[in-house]
């Protein structure tokens, strides 16, 4: 039985690579996006293993997979979020909600999983107004209308 065994696993990894082989992960995404618009982490990545799987979470919640180029996407964040490419996650139409550390995981057959985080900031764009009140005016103006009233 132990021949049985080893043989099949030496028939996996001649097919499918050798075991430890290490996945790669490349990003030169950022995660700071304006609300409204688009946040897209384009990966891109190396593996010796045919047909890989993507899995794409989103604060620890699995919400997306590509598995032999097929994607399925969690339906509450459907149509907003599509896999692009070999993995790449594309949201549309951005909210506050949105804000969180997002997870892209490669897994191939016959080599070492890979993973890459990141962290995505969604931020109001709305203008800030700032309120100036000149102190020094505001006193002479009061003391000139009292000297004013004597």
């Amino acid at each position: 039985m132990g021949y049985a065994i080893l043989t099949a696993t030496l028939l996996l990894l001649i097919q499918y690579g050798k075991e430890g082989a290490a996945v790669t992960i490349n990003s030169n995404s950022n995660g700071n996006v304006k609300i409204g618009n688009d946040i897209s982490l384009d990966i891109s990545y190396t593996t010796n293993g045919l047909n890989p799987i993507v899995s794409w979470a989103i604060n620890g919640t699995l919400v997306a997979q590509l598995d032999n180029n097929i994607a399925t996407v969690l339906p509450s964040y459907t149509p907003r979020l599509s896999i692009i490419g070999k993995g790449s996650l594309l949201l549309s139409n951005s909210t506050k909600k949105d804000t969180g550390n997002y997870t892209v995981t490669i897994t191939a057959l016959g080599e070492t999983s890979a993973t890459r985080n990141f962290e995505v900031t969604v931020y109001d764009a709305s203008p800030r107004t700032t309120t100036t009140t000149t102190f020094g005016l505001m006193i002479t103006s009061l003391l000139g209308g009292i000297l004013l009233a004597h």
